[in-house]
């Protein structure tokens, strides 16, 4: 058997130990018994062992978030003893794996924010040196969303600052060469965010996704101020509702952005449902991403770019990479649509606007017209039984005697909507 895992849990049988880093930065020794790690995520630890356990080995697990050991990946640890020589042997282990340590670390699951003692957030750690303090007079905030559209119609979409929702596209030319064209190099749906250098960034990441992502920024490491876990009890066996997601922090913005020093990373699970609250300060002039670490996700749309200080660059190498630039289509060119209106309407939410779409197989079929799209608009209030109905249908695409095809769907819906209008 094959499985898919995102996430696994590390620790080792009838040890805890000591985190010491966090993704290359050092924080305070934290007694743990196990750690959840997602994509792109590393963590130093130390373990004891004492002279009564030498030649004695002891299973290392990294085991899926249910605790199944059949679904997990096992090393050995062997503890050498002064009397070991070189070719000895060790015996098969004999020790046990337990399902619930008795603390875990990094934990973004729904039940472990609800007074499960033994499972910990990541901002449980501390760095492990009260560096100076960002300039918290003057601070500037960003609000990052994020909302999937799930199989078979697989894209990501990301919002700035409640703008629309846009499934970005990465520039096929380094924006950091001085000769890149805004408006021919850059696809017209990737987010960009442009930042002065030297400024103070309280970042809200938030996500209606039904399940964690690893989010990771390059050029930097930022501080997690807060996660806050999801709060919509349909979530998520359903829609994650933005309603919920907006409300999950523990205390206002301002005081969780005013906070000391916190833990130190540059990739942060996500929860499903949940946001996270990161800062750090624009003093690495540069054209960085902040990206989901699966690359799925991050070839569907989920990411954007950072423009910190507008640097450029004229002198490059003659070997430096350059996107096989070279004879592609210009990005102003490539297809860029408003997202087929099903991934709105069966999402039953509310969205900002309509999502914007960047690849063919979400593009290249059935489209509203602007005329079409005015009727949908006007009488929205009205066919509340056309779209009862729609969902109902997209609903029993899990019956194949029942189903229809997308464009089927599509056309039927706009063609009550006529009748409607």
């Amino acid at each position: 058997k094959q499985w898919y895992q995102r996430r696994v849990r590390g620790s080792v049988d009838e040890h805890s130990f000591r985190v010491v880093a966090a993704d290359a930065a050092e924080c305070q020794p934290y007694e743990t018994d196990a750690v959840q790690i997602h994509v792109g995520e590393r963590f130093d630890v130390e373990i004891t062992f004492e002279e009564s356990e030498e030649n004695r080995s002891y299973y290392m697990r990294a085991v899926t978030p249910s605790g199944d050991e059949n679904r997990g990946i096992f090393s050995l640890i062997n503890v050498r003893g002064s009397s070991y020589k070189e070719g000895d042997t060790f015996p098969d282990p004999k020790t046990t794996f337990y399902t619930q340590p008795n603390q875990i670390l990094n934990c973004v699951l729904h039940e472990a924010f609800k007074g499960v003692a033994n499972c910990q957030p990541i901002t449980n750690l501390k760095p492990a040196e009260l560096l100076d303090m960002p300039d918290l007079e003057k601070i500037e905030y960003h609000i990052v969303d994020f909302d999937d559209e799930s199989s078979p119609l697989s894209s990501h979409f990301v919002a700035l600052d409640n703008g629309v929702f846009k499934q970005s596209v990465m520039p096929t030319k380094a924006m950091i060469r001085d000769d890149f064209d805004m408006i021919h190099d850059m696809h017209p749906n990737t987010n960009v965010l442009s930042l002065d250098l030297n400024d103070t960034i309280v970042m809200i990441l938030r996500s209606a996704t039904a399940f964690p992502h690893p989010i990771h920024l390059h050029g930097h490491k930022f501080e997690i101020l807060e996660v806050a876990p999801r709060k919509d009890p349909l979530c998520p066996n359903s829609r994650c509702s933005w309603q919920y997601i907006a409300t999950a922090f523990s205390r206002s913005i301002p005081s969780i952005a005013k906070q000391p020093k916190s833990v130190v990373k540059d990739t942060v699970i996500i929860p499903a449902g949940g946001l996270i609250a990161i800062r750090f300060v624009t003093d690495n002039p540069g054209v960085w991403a902040m990206h989901c670490h699966l690359d799925q996700h991050l070839e569907d749309g989920q990411f954007l770019i950072m423009d910190e200080g507008g640097y450029r660059h004229s002198n490059f190498p003659e070997d430096y990479p350059s996107c096989n630039y070279t004879g592609r289509i210009p990005m102003h060119e490539k297809t860029a649509c408003v997202c087929m209106q099903h991934l709105n309407l069966y999402k039953p939410k509310n969205v900002k606007s309509f999502y914007q779409c960047s690849e063919p197989h979400l593009c290249g079929q059935t489209q509203y017209s602007d005329e079409d799209l005015a009727i949908f608009e006007n009488v929205k209030a009205e066919n509340a039984r056309v779209v009862n109905q729609l969902l109902d249908t997209v609903t029993s695409r899990n019956r194949p005697e029942e189903a229809e095809t997308w464009d089927s769907v599509v056309k039927k819906f706009l063609d009550d909507i006529k009748k409607l209008s």
